[in-house]
């Protein structure tokens, strides 16, 4: 397709739209960019002036993907930058920027656990739930559910979604008001509670040689810079699958790679309620740790 064909969208022209950017389900860079526009009343919400890293696929080839955290040659001021603390960090305030970051062959987007331009005080706090190969899906649904319950009885609500792979996301919204070393202090003792109490399903450290078997309570993603994909990001995977929020009650049974490009438009048209509704009204503290 020439360069005068090209199409537009939210006023940013999307060349080489053919160019296959999944070969499993032949997805076009068209079709990503499609789907930003169908979801940006959804995802927006969600990633307006939050730091992002990016996975950029250029070619389409997913073996040839990298994490890209600064601006790029050739992007406009819609795709904003700053620095914090001597580092560089992108991120966007309107559907146009979203969508040249697009443009520029981002696959998935990975979001901080805060918002410019109060970067040291977190509104989510993220539990990561890794599986082990091996381990059943319905084990990870078990533990998210296990997480949501021990939340509740400190009064915290939380919300889940799928990754995009094979594990879980419990996502809790906070209010900004704790800064990182609380939020990361918190996260950590939480999951090392739930380690103590079942050692032999759970694993709160990085070692590969101690996850065998087990699910790994990632809680390194509650930190200044650390990311976790976002809430209807497409993932750098075959079948350009989504991390989907959905429902507590949705989860049995759920199957994450049923989320893709191609699916979520149509499932969402179906849904009668967004399980993430109320998600970025609720405004709740950590309680004191003693």
């Amino acid at each position: 397709m020439g360069g005068a064909l090209a199409p537009t969208i939210q006023g940013v022209r999307i060349s080489s739209p053919d160019r296959v950017m999944d070969q499993a389900s032949g997805t076009t860079k068209l079709q990503l960019a499609r789907y930003h526009e169908a979801l940006l009343p959804l995802l927006l919400p969600y990633a307006t002036n939050r730091p992002v890293a990016l996975v950029r696929c250029p070619s389409g080839d997913a073996a040839a993907c990298f994490f890209q955290k600064r601006t790029s040659r050739g992007m406009t001021r819609a795709v904003k930058h700053r620095q914090i603390a001597g580092n560089e960090v992108v991120y966007v305030s309107d559907a146009r920027g979203w969508l040249e970051l697009v443009q520029f062959n981002a696959v998935e987007f990975h979001g901080w656990g805060s918002r410019l331009p109060q970067f040291n005080k977190p509104d989510w706090m993220v539990f990561d739930l890794d599986p082990d190969t091996g381990v059943e899906f319905a084990r990870v649904i078990d533990a998210a559910r296990e997480i949501r319950e021990r939340l509740k009885k400190l009064e915290l609500r939380s919300f889940v979604k799928t990754t995009g792979g094979k594990g879980l996301h419990v996502v809790v919204p906070l209010a900004p008001k704790h800064d990182w070393d609380e939020v990361k202090a918190f996260a950590e003792g939480f999951a090392g509670v739930m380690v103590a109490d079942a050692p032999k399903a759970y694993v709160a450290t990085m070692s590969k040689a101690k996850r065998a078997g087990k699910i790994f309570i990632d809680w390194l993603r509650n930190g200044l810079g650390a990311t976790a994909v976002l809430p209807y990001s497409p993932r750098a995977r075959p079948g350009c699958t989504v991390a989907m929020p959905v429902s507590w009650d949705e989860l049995d049974g759920l199957d994450p790679k049923t989320f893709t490009v191609a699916s979520v438009p149509g499932i969402l048209k179906k849904r009668r309620k967004d399980p993430w509704a109320q998600f970025l009204g609720v405004e709740q503290q950590l309680p004191k740790v003693h």
